[in-house]
């Protein structure tokens, strides 16, 4: 009896071990993110499908990919499936007396992103001596380039203003009510059936 669970237990410990080595073959991820094309500032990298879930994370592969090949400041340009080739079952059923047989084929995918290096934001140096876009208008307190308008208007800044235009665009027009209070832009209070103010 001794011998028989022992044959059983080698048996089921071989057919485990059988199965985890095929999951971990499965989780491992025998395909996953790679280059396809990888040009100076561009590239196309590929992934078997477009998913992004445990246990492959395709999605993250490639973006990691990505971001290894160009940096952080990247722009994907196009994304899309590919056929990359034909997989074709043959079947065959055999009976008393007859034989069938049937082939099967389907398209071999993969999902494939194209991108490139983006442009890094920039931070322009604020200078000046009067407030941080300086006495013309600009980064530094330079004048603007020819054919420009500084951003206080021709003449400068209106009197009692700060040199700042306001957002509606017209030099020199104060945007504050005669106390200075800056007008509401609320909309009117509403009223209900009684006639009480909702607010």
């Amino acid at each position: 009896m001794n011998g028989l669970l022992t044959g059983r237990g080698s048996a089921a410990a071989r057919l485990l071990t059988g199965m985890l080595a095929v999951t971990v073959m499965a989780i491992s991820g025998c395909a996953s993110a790679r280059y396809v094309e990888r040009h100076a500032d561009s590239g196309v990298v590929a992934i078997p499908e477009n998913s992004n879930h445990w246990p492959t994370y395709y999605r993250q592969a490639a973006l990691d990919l990505i971001e290894k090949h160009v940096g952080p400041h990247y722009e994907i340009i196009e994304e899309r499936e590919v056929v990359v080739g034909q997989q074709t079952s043959n079947n065959q059923q055999v009976g008393p007396d007859f034989l069938a047989g049937f082939s099967t084929t389907r398209d071999l995918t993969e999902w494939r992103i194209a991108y490139r290096r983006a442009a890094a934001p920039s931070v322009l140096p604020l200078t000046g001596s009067r407030g941080p876009l300086g006495g013309g208008g600009t980064p530094g307190g330079s004048s603007p380039a020819s054919g420009g308008v500084p951003a206080t208007g021709s003449a400068g800044p209106a009197a009692g203003t700060n040199g700042v235009q306001p957002a509606g665009g017209v030099p020199g027009v104060s945007t504050t009510g005669s106390a200075g209070v800056i007008p509401s832009v609320a909309p009117p209070p509403m009223t209900n059936r009684s006639g009480t103010t909702i607010r």
